[in-house]
């Protein structure tokens, strides 16, 4: 399996867009990669592919199968354990990744409805015709797709969607770099009570900020683990602002079902970008 990342060109899209991921096989091959709670959301766009989700609990897996349906699509994220995706058919893959609330820049349908839909795309976009992502899908050019999906973005860039309070809590959390923010520290610092920044947070971002804050706690401590060849886990608790290492590790097993040891072993960076665990059989 083909994986090229395309960042964004547009500057104006480039606080609300992470990046495009184009993942394409035209063999039949098992593929199987596993990725980490983060804080972004990903459209996921398949071309003629089955997809089986099963998210019950700790469990969370993706399956891709040969299918007769054009096209469908996926909301994706906020996962609080590791996603484990198992592709099992030739596959065309077109996901988006959005940083924290950009998505309500280009859509208010509740992310409730978006979650339990297999066609997001035609929610987001819904006056694009057909003819968007038939064209989209035979252009064979990665950079020439970025290029038309950031022109359809831009063409729905709505910015009165975006509620100014939730980029002052993103702000208020990224200040903060030692994972001793809480829910009533952010909702002081943005003079609310806990409650309004629950529905603030789960209308706007689509989590709530006591699991958004726990994700960028997870995110930092992998980020440490990834980018230095020599760790200390007593070291990471502490600065992670963990009582100690076992219960730093016991969380860490949580998110991941795996050590931070393992973890370390087996995960690959995809161009500098994208951390996850791949084996191809």
């Amino acid at each position: 399996m083909t994986t090229k990342i395309v960042k964004i060109n547009h500057p104006e899209l480039k606080d609300f867009i992470q990046y495009f991921i184009f993942f394409k096989s035209e063999k039949d091959e098992v593929i199987n990669y596993t990725t980490f709670p983060n804080t972004n959301l990903c459209l996921a766009i398949y071309k003629k592919n089955n997809v089986v989700l099963h998210r019950k609990g700790s469990i969370n897996q993706c399956t891709t199968l040969q299918g007769t349906q054009t096209y469908l699509s996926y909301l994706v994220g906020f996962h609080k354990t590791a996603f484990q995706m198992s592709v099992q058919a030739p596959i065309d893959e077109i996901c988006v990744l959005f940083h924290p609330s950009a998505l309500r820049l280009f859509t208010n349908v509740p992310y409730a409805e978006m979650q339990d839909s297999n066609e997001v795309f035609q929610m987001i976009f819904p006056n694009s015709d057909r003819c968007f992502l038939e064209a989209l899908f035979e252009e064979q050019d990665d950079q020439k797709r970025a290029s038309n999906l950031e022109f359809l973005f831009l063409k729905s860039l709505k910015k009165d969607l975006h509620s100014d309070k939730i980029k002052e809590a993103l702000d208020v959390i990224n200040s903060k770099k030692d994972n001793k923010l809480d829910v009533a520290t952010i909702a002081k610092a943005l003079a609310v009570n806990e409650s309004t920044l629950y529905r603030l947070f789960t209308s706007q971002l689509g989590q709530n900020p006591k699991s958004f804050l726990k994700t960028i706690r997870f995110r930092n401590v992998l980020e440490e683990l990834l980018t230095y060849q020599k760790v200390k886990l007593t070291g990471i608790a502490h600065q992670s602002n963990y009582a100690d290492q076992s219960h730093f590790i016991k969380d860490f097993k949580d998110s991941t079902g795996q050590t931070p040891t393992q973890v370390k072993n087996k995960t690959k960076i995809q161009q500098e970008e994208l951390a996850w665990i791949y084996t191809e059989k």
